[in-house]
């Protein structure tokens, strides 16, 4: 196999080219870049949360999050692959002595939905666990100790790739056959040790511990090019650990002795960062959704990030735990050892700790948030207000909410409109999670009040005698008997104007608000319709209806009540010439439409062909 090395160094000062012959194979100098740690660091007291897996000793490895924001962990000393799903745990057993370190999600675009796949170090095996099944096949890769698989990848196509730590070697299994194919490196104590597929063209990048080198392999011709940053290194204390690909192609990968690096594959250079001194002995390494980079570490006990566009870093202390000057183990050693990294599909950290037995996530991204309902036109003056807000890592601490720009309170899961003007409203709901981040949506609706605001607002006046009881049951009388089809506004309108007359007989009076309601049923002549959808023939309680243009229908349907016994029969109102259709009605609920174009309009109950309404919409 031909083996192609790039070798050379070069500083911020000056660039020394190099070429040498090696292996018989041509090798050209790489640019070097060397780059100060920057100045702008900030440290920051993140909103953390932990979750114990097993043991302090089970040693959580390497951490990977599938596509439902289930979070997958290997437990290395536990023989056991742990899954945490809407906060409940579970353990499956992969094998005590199996030595799981690495994860790699199986997806339908690479041919392995539903599979999760382990590299099983100890047992020198491959370990392939079927998520719906929970089947365990294990493939072997070598024997005796003397390959030790440690990371491991998929492939576009579904190929298993794994690094080689102890033989020097990428592998390379096909599930279906059986069959593993080695590719030697340079050097068999290269130590191989990070690796990751390029997932547009299948190439291989993977970090040699070792010898101080990124490593490239295609694929296709088994070519391997090497990127040489120093004579070698220890794998321990020294050299390249955690490598990651952002979405541009660019590698990034993380040195033991503090630095983080980045490959441009199309120009062939590598920059070398330094790391805040806190950051000691950096491994684990991922690429955000937003682009920022991310590595955990080991001796620091720290997340950081490192933002490319602006080189500035945020250095974030882990909870459980300290930092160690020097690398130690336990029981002296004080950190937690962060080890496996990975980001969850809101943007949330998620990260192992070896030293004690947990997993824990850095809240990181704001709550989801969506106001369900009001929606559209409603007529309700005390409309419930649902809203779907979630954020299963950080919890959902507080919502807020606001009215055409002003803050509300909601009275049971209400919003009280009696005081608003008809027309349209703006409602905003901002959702606080406990770290403290926020996310809003909005809703616009249309508040058309009818007889039942005006009901709604009897209701609340405060009689201050006998005879101001006497006039309000008066009117309440007054409003049962009101036209429910044409003529409706204008009885509105007087109900108003006398409940006007007889301000002075109710502490409090809404005067403002009543004169509201009343230039509005007066001013807009709105003929305020409701039509019944009814459970037997003839299915709507009218089967014509005269109205203007502008103005709406309300289809309720409300069937008396059959104790616990649900009604059995489902409606939506379809209006074909509008182009509308209902959601599903069940009991108690209705729907509202404008109709705002002159002409003769059919409307149907969808699920029962038989009830038709005709509507003749006139100027």
């Amino acid at each position: 196999m031909t083996r192609l090395y790039r070798t050379g160094f070069v500083d911020l000062v000056g660039l020394a080219m190099l070429a040498v012959v090696a292996g018989g194979s041509c090798a050209f100098a790489t640019e070097i870049i060397n780059v100060p740690a920057s100045p702008e660091v900030a440290r920051v007291e993140g909103h953390f949360r932990e979750y114990a897996l097993d043991h302090l000793r089970s040693g959580p490895a390497i951490v990977a999050v599938d596509r439902d924001d289930d979070v997958w962990v290997a437990l290395a000393r536990s023989g056991k692959l742990m899954r945490l799903r809407n906060d409940q745990l579970r353990a499956y057993d992969i094998g005590q002595d199996s030595r799981p370190v690495a994860l790699a999600l199986g997806t339908a675009e690479n041919g392995r939905p539903n599979e999760i796949w382990i590299s099983a170090a100890f047992d020198e095996k491959l370990v392939r666990f079927n998520r719906q099944t929970e089947a365990v096949t294990k493939y072997a890769v070598g024997g005796s100790g003397t390959f030790w698989p440690f990371m491991i990848a998929l492939g576009p196509h579904g190929e298993v790739w794994f690094s080689e730590r102890a033989a020097g070697q990428i592998g390379r299994l096909d599930p279906e056959s059986g069959k593993v194919e080695h590719f030697k490196l340079h050097s068999a104590e290269a130590g191989p040790a990070g690796l990751v597929v390029a997932p547009k063209d299948g190439t291989l990048w993977f970090t040699e511990g070792q010898t101080d080198r990124i490593g490239r392999l295609d694929p296709k011709t088994g070519v391997v090019t090497d990127y040489v940053m120093g004579e070698q290194s220890t794998g321990m204390i020294s050299g390249p650990a955690g490598i990651a690909l952002d979405a541009s192609g660019r590698v990034w990968f993380t040195k033991l002795e503090g630095k983080l690096g980045a490959i441009d594959p199309e120009h062939d250079k590598v920059e070398l960062i330094d790391l805040p001194a806190d950051a000691r002995r950096p491994a684990g390494i991922a690429v955000a959704p937003d682009g920022t980079v991310w590595c955990l570490a080991l001796d620091g006990n720290m997340a950081v990030r490192y933002e490319p566009q602006t080189h500035r870093f945020t250095l974030y202390p882990l909870p459980t735990g300290s930092p160690d000057e020097e690398p130690d183990a336990p029981p002296s050693a004080r950190t937690s050892r962060p080890f496996g990294i990975a980001f969850d599909r809101s943007g949330n950290l998620w990260f192992s700790e070896q030293y004690t037995g947990q997993l824990g996530v850095l809240v990181l991204a704001p709550p989801s948030v969506n106001v369900v309902s009001p929606r559209d036109r409603i007529q309700q003056h005390d409309p419930f207000v649902t809203v779907r807000a979630l954020d299963r890592a950080g919890g959902v601490s507080s919502l807020q909410y606001a009215l055409d720009d002003h803050r509300i309170s909601l009275d049971a899961g209400r919003l009280s409109l009696l005081d608003t003007k008809p027309g349209p409203h703006r409602l905003v709901v901002t959702a606080t999670n406990a770290a403290g981040l926020s996310a809003s949506d909005s809703v616009t609706f249309e508040f058309l009040p009818d007889s039942p605001t005006v009901d709604a607002l009897l209701n609340q006046l405060k009689p201050v005698d006998g005879a101001a009881i006497s006039s309000r049951n008066q009117m309440r009388t007054m409003l049962q008997h009101a036209p429910k089809d044409e003529g409706r506004s204008a009885a509105l309108v007087a109900i108003l104007e006398e409940l006007q007359t007889k301000a002075d007989r109710f502490a409090n009076f809404p005067s403002a608000y009543v004169k509201t309601l009343t230039a509005y049923f007066r001013q807009t002549q709105v003929s305020l319709l409701e039509v019944k959808v009814l459970d037997e023939a003839p299915y709507f309680s009218q089967a014509t209806l005269r109205i203007r243009a502008g103005e709406t229908v309300t289809w309720r349907y409300d069937p008396p009540s059959r104790g616990h016994v649900m009604p059995q029969y489902p409606n939506r109102i379809e209006i074909p010439g509008e182009g509308v259709v209902s959601p599903q009605l069940r009991a108690g609920e209705s729907f509202v439409h404008r109709f705002a174009s002159v002409g003769k309009f059919s409307v149907l109950n969808r699920d029962r062909p038989e009830a038709r309404l005709t509507i003749e919409v006139m100027e």
